[in-house]
């Protein structure tokens, strides 16, 4: 696990300048294109995920749980043409890296997708982030929208019963937050 040493003030301004700027870098780049783009205005979509209300899938294998986050409500209208920005933050209680925990952002669109694991970050905001950039051109035809669907995934040792695995990851994560950045389809 890759593990990195800054500030919690700087890690939250780090994910929230990254978003702003792969935004702005999307309005110029938006600016530029002809009018016969099939993209249109540059968007930003984030959410906070809740951790006793939004799991989506969950698994025992063997001693190790996996349980997956995920809503509703992600964007149906991006423009295929154009990569789509994902940015996926976890914050934790402690102040070192949970003992054998993966955590994986997850994207999936048409019937593609993609995983990206995050990072441990250390500072006094413990946390663990990843940034992430996909295409949606192989997953729709040309003249329809595309859509993502957003989700994270924590793979840690059991305690023993879902109950008790449920309450690790609300005893150990603070919040779980995704953003991507995209073009609207005209």
């Amino acid at each position: 696990m890759k593990t990195i040493s800054t500030s919690g003030k700087t890690l939250r301004f780090f994910f929230l300048l990254s978003t702003i700027s792969l935004l702005i870098v999307s309005c110029e780049k938006q600016d530029k294109t002809d009018e016969d783009s099939p993209c249109g205005a540059s968007q930003l979509w984030f959410a906070n995920y809740d951790v006793e209300a939004d799991i989506v899938w969950e698994e025992l294998f063997g001693n190790l749980r996996t349980i997956e986050y995920g809503l509703n409500g992600e964007p149906e209208d991006i423009c295929r043409d154009e990569h789509v920005i994902l940015d996926y933050l976890v914050e934790t209680y402690g102040d070192t890296a949970l003992p054998n925990l993966l955590v994986r952002g997850k994207s999936s669109w048409g019937s593609f997708g993609h995983n990206k694991s995050l990072s441990w970050v250390e500072d006094s905001d413990p946390s663990y982030f990843g940034y992430d950039e996909v295409g949606l051109t192989q997953g729709f035809e040309e003249d329809e929208p595309g859509y993502i669907d957003l989700n994270i995934e924590f793979t840690f040792p059991t305690t023993g019963s879902l109950a008790g695995d449920k309450q690790w990851l609300k005893d150990h994560i603070k919040y779980i937050r995704a953003s991507c950045s995209y073009q609207k389809k005209k």
